[in-house]
C-alpha cells in the first residue's frame, strides 16, 4: 500500500473510511514531541518514589544473577495464580542491572520504555486512523493516572504493554500491509509480552484476528518462521518447567488458581475495575483503602470531569464501528474489551493490573470519540463550529491537566503517608537506600522483622538480599516472636524493621549498644540497626554439648538445653539450601515406643549462612508415660540420614510429668 494523507471530508462523510496508512507531517512530529515530553515528565517525576517489595526484589535478584553471570534463570518469580512466571521478566530487568545495581536506574529504564509505548500508540493511531485521533489518544495515555502508575516500577505488569504495542504494530504492518518480515516478527514479540505477564495471553485473540484480516496476504514461510521464533523465545521457560517438574518443586507441581466466588458482585468486579481504567478514577480505593479520604483531600480528584472520558469512549465505540473498516473496529474492540469479558468468568482473583494493556486501547477510543465530535462541529456554521471546538478543547485540556496534576500530587502523597495494604505502597525505595547506606561495610546482616504479611513483603530479607547484593555476603531473615535465633560467626549488623514486637526471646541477643536509626514515613516506624563486632554470647540457658550429629544436608545438631516444658536445640548450618525441612520431636516410653510426635518447620534454607549457629526453642507437652525424647530432621515425608544415632534425651520423673 502507498502512503496517503488522511482525507478529513471523507472521514466525516457517510461512507466508511478506507484503511490506508497516513503520511506524517512536520506538524505531526512537533505534536508528538510535545506529547512525549509530557509523558516523560510524569513518568520520570521523582523516580525514587517507587514501591520496592518482595515481588520487585525477587525479580531483581534473578536479573542480578543474569547480569553478573552467576546463572541464567529458567523460571521467573511465582505468579498470583501459583504458576511460575517466565524468566523473560528477569531478562528485561537484567538490562539496566548490567550498568548499576541502583533500583532507581532500573525504574527509569522501565519508565523510558513506557514513554516509547506512548509513542507507539500515537504512531498506530496516526498511521491507521488520523492525526487528531493520534494526538488525543497519545495525550490521554501520557497523563492517564493508571497508565503512569503502571509504568514506573520493577514489576512485570509495568513493562509488558510496550511489547504488546510493538507486536500489534508489526501485525498491522504484516497482515494489513502485507510485509513479510513483520508477519515473521509479530508472533514472537507477542510471545515475549505474554511471557512477561500472563495477562497478555488474554489479548491473543487480537493476533488471531490479524491473521484473519491478512489471510489473503499471509506468507506461509513467514508464518512458519514466526512460530519457530515464538517457540524459541519460550524455550527457556519450557526448559525451566520441565526441570522443575523433574525435581519435584512444589511451585510448579501444584499449579492452582486463586478462584473467585461465583456471585454477582464478583462477576461485575472486572467491569468496575475497567471503569476505573476508562476514567482514571479509583486509585484511592485501590491503593489507599482506609486512607482514601486523605488521598482525595490532599490530591483532589475532579470526578465529574474524568467521568466524561467514559462518555468519549462510548462515542468512540459507535464512531469506530460506523465509520472505520470493520476489521480495524473489531481489532480495537478485542484489544480493549476481551480481557474484561474473559475475566468475567470467576476463575481467578481480579486486579486492575490484568487490564493494563487495555488502557492504551481505551485512550484510542477516547481519541476516536473526540474525533467524531470535532467532525460534527466541522459541519456546523462557523460560529457554532468555533464555539464547539473551543469548548471541547477546553474540556479536554481541563481533564488532562487535572490528571497530570493528580499524578504529581499522588506521588508526593504516597511518599509521605503510610499505606499498609496489600497493594498500598511500601516505603519508597529512597528510604530503603538510606538503610542500605547505613549498612555499608557489613558482610553479614540479620534482619529481624514482624510476622505481618504486608511488613514481610516490604521489609523482609528478599528485599535486603537484592539491595545489599554488592556489599553483604549473607542476609538472614528472622521473625520476631518465632522460635529461632541465629548467631553469625563474625561481625554483623542486626537490623530491626518497623513495628517489630519486643516480646521475643531473641531481643536481649541483638539489642547491643547505641543503635543507628533510619526514619521512614510518619506512622510507618523506623529501621533500628545494632552493630555487633563479634558473635554474641547466649546466656539465657546453659547449652549441653553433644557429639555433632551431621545430617545429609550438612546441618549439624551440636547441643541442647532441656527445661521443664521446653527444649532448646543448637545447630550449626552450612551454606544456603533450597530445601524445606522440619524438626520432629518424638515422645518415647520406657520400651522406646513412640507415644506421640510433634513437628515444626525448621528455619528456611534460604536464610542459612555457612558457620552460623542456630538456636531453636521448642515447647514440650509430655504425654503420660514419656521416658525419653528423640530429635530428628525431615524433608517432606523422608527422615534425613545422619552420621550417628538420633539424639535421644532420657527424662527424669519430674520432667516426664509423672
Amino acid at each position: 500500500m502507498t502512503d496517503a494523507v488522511y482525507n478529513t471530508a471523507h472521514a466525516y462523510g457517510e461512507s466508511r473510511v478506507a484503511l490506508t496508512p497516513k503520511a506524517i507531517t512536520r506538524t505531526n512530529l512537533i505534536a508528538l514531541a510535545i506529547i512525549l515530553i509530557v509523558a516523560a515528565l510524569l513518568r520520570f517525576h521523582n523516580p525514587q518514589v517507587i514501591d520496592y517489595r518482595q515481588d520487585q526484589a525477587d525479580l531483581v535478584s534473578l536479573a542480578q544473577d543474569l547480569a553478573e553471570g552467576r546463572s541464567i534463570p529458567l523460571l521467573g518469580i511465582p505468579s498470583s495464580a501459583r504458576m511460575p512466571n517466565s524468566p523473560v521478566t528477569a531478562y528485561v530487568v537484567a538490562v539496566p542491572y548490567l550498568f548499576t545495581d541502583n533500583p532507581v536506574f532500573a525504574t527509569m529504564f522501565i519508565a523510558a520504555f513506557n514513554v516509547l509505548g506512548v509513542g507507539l500508540l500515537w504512531f498506530i493511531a496516526q498511521r491507521y486512523f488520523n492525526p487528531t485521533i493520534a494526538h488525543v489518544a497519545a495525550l490521554a495515555y501520557a497523563v492517564h493516572p493508571w497508565a503512569v502508575g503502571y509504568s514506573r516500577s520493577i514489576w512485570a505488569q509495568d513493562y509488558y504493554t510496550p511489547f504488546f504495542l510493538i507486536a500489534l504494530l508489526l501485525g498491522l504492518y504484516g497482515f494489513v500491509e502485507g510485509r513479510r518480515w513483520a508477519q515473521a516478527l509479530c508472533l514472537p514479540i507477542l510471545f515475549i509480552a505474554m511471557q512477561i505477564h500472563l495477562a497478555a495471553v488474554f489479548l491473543f485473540p487480537v493476533y488471531l484476528w490479524l491473521l484473519w484480516m491478512g489471510r489473503k496476504r499471509l506468507n506461509k514461510a513467514a508464518f512458519v518462521i514466526s512460530i519457530a521464533l515464538a517457540l524459541l523465545t519460550a524455550l527457556p521457560y519450557l526448559l525451566g518447567i520441565v526441570q522443575s517438574l523433574n525435581s519435584g518443586q512444589e511451585s510448579v507441581t501444584t499449579v492452582t488458581a486463586q478462584t473467585r466466588e461465583f456471585s454477582l458482585r464478583e462477576i461485575i468486579k472486572p467491569y468496575g475495575q475497567m471503569a476505573w481504567l476508562a476514567t482514571g478514577l479509583g486509585q484511592e480505593q485501590y491503593i489507599a483503602r482506609e486512607r482514601a479520604d486523605d488521598l482525595i483531600t490532599a490530591v483532589g480528584v475532579p470526578t465529574l470531569h474524568w467521568v466524561l472520558l467514559g462518555g468519549f469512549i462510548f462515542l468512540g465505540v459507535i464512531h469506530l464501528w460506523r465509520r472505520f473498516p470493520r476489521g480495524l473496529a473489531v481489532l480495537v474492540l478485542l484489544w480493549a474489551f476481551v480481557p474484561v469479558i474473559v475475566l468475567t468468568i470467576p476463575i481467578i482473583g481480579i486486579f486492575p493490573h490484568y487490564f493494563v494493556a487495555s488502557i492504551a486501547a481505551l485512550c484510542l477510543l477516547i481519541g476516536i470519540g473526540v474525533d467524531w465530535l470535532l467532525g460534527i462541529a466541522a459541519r456546523q456554521q462557523e460560529n457554532v463550529r468555533i464555539i464547539g471546538r473551543f469548548a471541547l478543547s477546553g474540556l479536554l485540556a481541563t481533564i488532562f491537566l487535572t490528571q497530570a496534576v493528580y499524578v504529581v500530587r499522588a506521588t508526593e502523597f504516597i511518599d509521605s503517608v503510610y499505606l499498609p495494604t496489600q497493594f498500598g505502597f511500601g516505603p519508597s525505595v529512597h528510604y530503603l537506600l538510606n538503610v542500605r547506606d547505613a549498612l555499608e561495610g557489613y558482610e553479614d546482616v540479620v534482619v529481624v522483622g514482624s510476622g505481618d504479611w504486608v511488613d514481610i513483603s516490604a521489609h523482609g530479607s528478599p528485599v535486603w538480599r537484592s539491595l545489599l547484593r554488592q556489599s553483604a555476603a549473607c542476609v538472614r531473615d528472622l521473625i520476631a516472636g518465632s522460635s529461632f535465633a541465629v548467631l553469625p560467626a563474625g561481625p554483623f549488623a542486626a537490623v530491626y524493621t518497623p513495628r517489630v514486637p519486643t516480646d521475643s526471646f531473641i531481643d536481649p541477643l541483638y539489642q547491643h549498644g547505641i543503635p543507628t536509626i533510619v526514619e521512614l514515613r510518619p506512622e510507618e516506624g523506623v529501621y533500628t540497626i545494632y552493630d555487633h563486632p563479634q558473635m554474641p554470647n547466649w546466656t539465657a540457658q546453659e547449652i549441653t554439648e553433644v557429639e555433632p550429629l551431621v545430617f545429609v544436608n550438612a546441618v549439624e545438631l551440636t547441643g541442647y538445653h532441656l527445661g521443664e516444658a521446653s527444649l532448646l536445640l543448637e545447630w550449626h548450618l552450612p551454606g544456603q539450601d533450597t530445601g524445606s525441612y522440619s524438626t520432629m520431636i518424638e515422645y518415647l516410653d520406657d520400651s522406646g515406643t513412640v507415644l506421640e510426635s510433634q513437628t515444626s518447620m525448621f528455619w528456611p534454607g534460604i536464610n542459612w549462612c555457612a558457620g552460623d549457629r542456630l538456636l531453636n526453642l521448642n515447647t514440650l507437652t509430655f504425654p503420660e508415660g514419656t521416658a525419653a525424647l528423640e530429635v530428628s530432621l525431615w524433608r517432606g515425608n523422608n527422615r534425613l540420614e545422619a552420621s550417628g544415632d538420633p539424639l535421644r534425651l532420657p527424662l527424669v520423673e519430674a520432667q516426664a510429668g509423672a
